[in-house]
């Protein structure tokens, strides 16, 4: 749910930005062709990290597509 990752990595990023204002926030929950966009355009997440999803050729290149 994007929401809920939204409010998580605010709070993940308040909280580390205390310690590593430098700090970014990569994720890497299930990641899909599907909810890589809307995640990779969540304010405090800097990246997305593709797992098992990257094993099916035309599941990858659906993520590339959303995110270029």
């Amino acid at each position: 749910n994007i929401d809920q990752i939204t409010e998580v990595t605010k709070l993940i990023t308040t909280t580390i930005s205390k310690l590593a204002p430098k700090a970014v926030l990569v994720y890497g929950g299930s990641v899909n062709g599907d909810n890589s966009g809307p995640i990779n355009t969540i304010q405090d997440i800097s990246g997305i990290l593709v797992g098992s999803a990257s094993l099916d050729i035309n599941e990858f290149i659906k993520i590339i597509k959303n995110n270029v």
